[in-house]
């Protein structure tokens, strides 16, 4: 027991640490304020608070890149990225605003690692919570409105999609807290359950303009987005009790909603706790026009003969997050997450009066629970720092459909989906002589159960029809990557970062299969003045 202690005194020494102090606007120290270290996963690796002269100093278990992140009533949240050398201090000045200011820090740049905008060859659009909350009114796309090289696509008010680069759906990856969200059944345009992710649950929303395939996978063509859901923060003294609570209203659609956060920390288990509901009414159309209505492009009539409101524009959305993290030894940390996030009562508002006159285009019970338990350790053996995980994401639809562009006769189609998936994820990192060097894998199996009918309103005629994804199809994704990013000391400036990935994947469904693999790289560089 003596040996082990004392080997574990050894190499919290050895693994280094930082120091600092934190400053207000005006230069003033700040007293009480919180200091964390995370890594890119979130895992909390050190935590306290400022003194009365407003220093810190944070020991983690090992070396390597960490967010730094400040909390102090009254000030924004600040935060950097740092990189912390084993045996050596690293020291840093934080200097609070008292307003939010757009991030410099990615977690999605280089997988499993902290780095500042600046530093990495990658084009990033990282959006914080205060931004998030501005932003996403009804939905979480909104977000991506007025953005350098991202856009929202909207085919209904419930539903949207992340525009990167020009392409959307499948060409574009979203992982959320590092697991992949999107699955092998996405379709080619926008995304159905993209909006059931509530934008109150999320710390951050990162967008990688550009291929991205190395990291994310071949389906990142256009580019990726990371979702960063928020976590709880172990207590730096006696253990605390937080709640926030939020309103809104807006009135172009008489939205109205409500979010609570309740969130418990002590010294080594903290867990935070999230509901969030809201109502989206009927929106209204600039100026009261709708120049895509069904009755203007097809019998030339003036859409105001139905108000200035747009029916089949409302929908329900609510649900909740739980998250929880602990600290097993100061060299292991596990989290465990878990969402439910559903949708009623939404339609496809461009399939009936605001586009092709259809009387019935339903999207029926879109639900959504996603949850995956991680385990971090610092020190693994050989690795700084490596990690493992396991996740559980299902998606719900019912689409039920009546074509004909307004005939009453026309059959109704219904087309049931629900897409289980379970996927494994492992992450490993070394660091030396201005090296890092990060490799992992992931895989996923996912099945299809997707049963479809018509009916007849004419004759009361049900007839088994064929679905979109046949149903009982089974999927199967799976890639290996390695990183190597380089910083020589000598030069200080330079930062040069290369990736390569191995990935394949698999379908099977009744008389039918296919299997396929392939390789992707990336090298990039940047010199900073």
């Amino acid at each position: 027991m003596m040996a082990s202690t004392v080997w574990l005194l050894l190499m919290l020494e050895l693994a280094g640490g930082i120091e600092g102090v934190v400053l207000d606007p005006a230069g003033a120290p700040v007293r009480g304020a919180e200091v964390s270290l995370r890594t890119a996963q979130q895992a909390q690796a050190a935590q306290g608070r400022t003194d009365g002269e407003g220093r810190f100093s944070l020991t983690p278990p090992t070396g390597g890149s960490y967010l730094l992140r400040v909390e102090a009533r009254g000030f924004a949240p600040y935060q950097a990225a740092v990189h912390l050398a084993a045996g050596a201090v690293a020291r840093h000045t934080a200097r609070l605003s008292l307003s939010p200011v757009s991030s410099e820090v990615t977690v999605s740049a280089e997988v499993g690692s902290v780095v500042a905008a600046a530093e990495t060859a990658q084009r990033i659009t990282t959006l914080e919570r205060s931004e998030i909350e501005e932003r996403a009114v009804t939905t979480l796309t909104e977000a991506a409105r007025g953005l350098a090289g991202v856009a929202e696509q909207r085919t209904a008010p419930a539903m949207g999609g992340f525009f990167v680069r020009g392409l959307t759906g499948k060409n574009v990856a979203v992982y959320r807290d590092g697991v992949r969200y999107t699955t092998s059944a996405q379709r080619g345009g926008v995304s159905t359950f993209q909006n059931l992710v509530d934008a109150s649950w999320l710390e951050r929303v990162e967008m990688v303009r550009g291929p991205h395939s190395a990291q994310y996978g071949s389906d990142s063509m256009g580019g990726a987005v990371h979702l960063v859901s928020g976590a709880p923060s172990f207590a730096a003294g006696e253990p605390e009790v937080r709640a926030e609570q939020g309103f809104f209203y807006h009135s172009a659609s008489n939205s109205f909603g409500e979010q609570t956060r309740v969130s418990v920390a002590g010294r080594r288990v903290a867990a935070l706790a999230a509901v969030a509901a809201r109502r989206v009414n009927r929106t209204r159309a600039g100026q009261g026009q709708d120049s895509r209505a069904a009755v203007r492009r097809f019998l030339g009539l003036d859409p105001a003969i139905f108000g200035e409101r747009l029916n089949d524009t409302g929908f329900t959305q609510y649900g909740g997050m739980v998250r929880l993290q602990a600290q097993a030894s100061p060299l292991d940390h596990v989290s465990l997450h878990y969402e439910r996030g559903q949708q009623d009562g939404a339609r496809r508002y461009d399939q009936l009066q605001g586009g092709d006159g259809n009387l019935i285009a339903d999207l029926r019970n879109l639900m959504l629970d996603f949850g995956y338990v991680r385990w971090e350790r610092f020190q693994a053996g050989w690795l700084d720092r490596a990690s493992a995980s396991a996740s559980y994401n299902a998606q719900r639809e019912e689409r039920v459909n009546q074509g004909g562009q307004g005939n009453a006769a026309g059959a109704i189609a219904h087309q049931y989906e629900r897409l289980s998936s379970w996927g494994v994820q492992a992450q490993g990192e070394k660091r030396g002589r201005g090296h890092t060097l990060a490799g992992g894998l992931e895989g996923y199996r996912e099945r299809m159960k997707s049963p479809a009918y018509s009916w007849s309103p004419v004759t009361g005629a049900v007839t088994r029809t064929r679905p979109r994804v046949p149903d009982g199809a089974e999927y199967a994704s799976y890639g290996i990557f390695v990183q190597e990013a380089w910083s020589p000391a000598a030069a200080g400036r330079l930062r040069v970062t290369g990736a390569l990935r191995w990935g394949g994947g698999a379908y099977r469904a009744p008389g039918d299969s296919l299997t396929a693999s392939g390789w992707t790289g990336r090298v990039g560089a940047v010199v900073r003045a």
